[in-house]
């Protein structure tokens, strides 16, 4: 009963941020009080909350390279853009992160790394039927140019490019493609037409969600994970 208290408490104010341009995804996180992070708990929080939403979008991601590379970080961007329409029409989004802010960190990164088999520092996305319950695409975004790597060196803030290339990757697989009902293309055909939606996109909606600052997003995930009141502990 306490733990089913704790849970309502939990989803009610600090599990979805939104804000201004950024909508958060929804944190995954294992305490000793609270856990929602496994596969079964990204079904059940799709169907029951987001029950419009065809798919569930797992990004896990540590945030250790924040200082560096800011490829968690940007990935945590380009999935909060309000205006990114094909990820949030389509997409129950959920995210981790296991870097600490101060004192506030996520905890259970062992649990969590072990239910998503996630190894390595870098950004991986998973796709999930949230009915079936069933993976349908999983791979790292470095994988997929554009995305990770460009010709501007790592991952730019070129909505176009980004919106693009994650697009371009997540419907690499035909199941995906099918359920979301996507005519099969090539891939150059497939980028071109997503480049074009991207500038549609960019002129439609951008006077109303300005495209936000890498800080505006780390600010936002910090003041997720203080709400949260998460603590540096090992389980």
């Amino acid at each position: 009963m306490l733990q089913s208290f704790l849970i309502t408490i939990v989803f009610s104010f600090s599990l979805q941020a939104s804000e201004g341009s950024i909508k958060l995804p929804v944190l995954l996180a294992a305490t000793p009080q609270y856990e929602f992070y496994k596969q079964e708990d990204v079904c059940k929080y799709t169907r029951e909350k987001a029950p419009d939403k065809k798919l569930a979008l797992v990004v896990v991601k540590t945030h250790l390279c924040d200082g560096y590379t800011q490829v968690c970080l940007k990935s945590l961007a380009n999935v909060s853009d309000k205006a990114n329409t094909f990820i949030h029409d389509n997409f129950q989004v959920f995210h981790t992160r296991f870097s600490c802010q101060g004192d506030t960190c996520t905890i259970g990164e062992t649990a969590i790394r072990n239910e998503w088999n996630k190894v390595g520092v870098d950004p991986k996305l998973i796709v999930i039927e949230p009915q079936s319950c069933k993976v349908l695409f999983r791979d790292f975004a470095y994988n997929w140019q554009g995305f990770y790597y460009t010709d501007k060196g790592y991952t730019s803030m070129d909505f176009e490019i980004t919106y693009a290339a994650m697009k371009i990757m997540l419907l690499s697989k035909q199941s995906v493609r099918n359920i979301l009902r996507i005519p099969d293309r090539t891939q150059l055909e497939d980028l071109r037409v997503f480049e074009s939606e991207a500038k549609e996109i960019n002129a439609r909606l951008r006077s109303q969600y300005p495209q936000p600052s890498l800080k505006s997003v780390m600010d936002a995930s910090v003041k997720q994970l203080e709400e949260f009141k998460l603590r540096p502990k090992v389980l």
